[in-house]
Formats: C-alpha cells, structure tokens, sequence
C-alpha cells in the first residue's frame, strides 16, 4: 500500500497510465524539495540514497545522509542524537536502558 492498490488500477484500466503518472508526479518529492532550506537528514539504505543523489542535489539546502543499519534501536538512536545536536540538547535514547 498504497503501491499495490496503484498497480491493480492499471492493471484494470491500463489506459489511465497517463493520468495515473502525471497525478502522482504532484506528490514526487522531487518536485518540492527545492523550496526546503533547513539542513535535511535524509536516512535510508546505501542502494536507496545513492538512487536519490539527483533529487538529494535538488534541495534548496544542506541535505546530510545517513545510511541505515538495518538494526532498529542503533538507526534510531542515531537519528535521535543528529536531531538533538541539531537543537543543542543532550541526546538521549527512546529505548528503555539496561540496568545491571
């Protein structure tokens, strides 16, 4: 979802490619990101940012990139700790600590 539910449309009704693309052209983020300024942490896998490099040097301002693990907690954590640098707070995790 929503993927899906766009593929069985065009499955049923192959004559809306058109329409259909030109629809979704209005929310592709690449058509926005030019008006955003602030400095931007855009996170995904390595295959996934390297695939976004034209639209990451479309963005009206810093875009820093972090690349996910994969492990939950650590991509998480770190996302966290860029955010509270970017504030001037201490960064602190959302997960619960282990006491021994």
């Amino acid at each position: 979802y929503p993927l899906e539910e766009i593929n069985e449309h065009l499955r049923a009704y192959p004559e809306d490619q058109e329409a259909v693309a030109r629809s979704l052209s209005y929310l592709d983020p690449a058509n926005h990101v030019r008006s955003i300024t602030g400095t931007t942490l855009l996170s995904a896998g390595a295959g996934a940012l390297e695939a976004m490099q034209p639209m990451i040097a479309a963005f009206g301002g810093e875009v820093e990139q972090y690349q996910l693990t994969g492990e939950g907690r650590t991509d998480q954590d770190n996302v966290d700790a860029w955010l509270a640098g970017k504030m001037g707070v201490p960064a602190t995790s959302r997960f619960i600590r282990e006491f021994a």
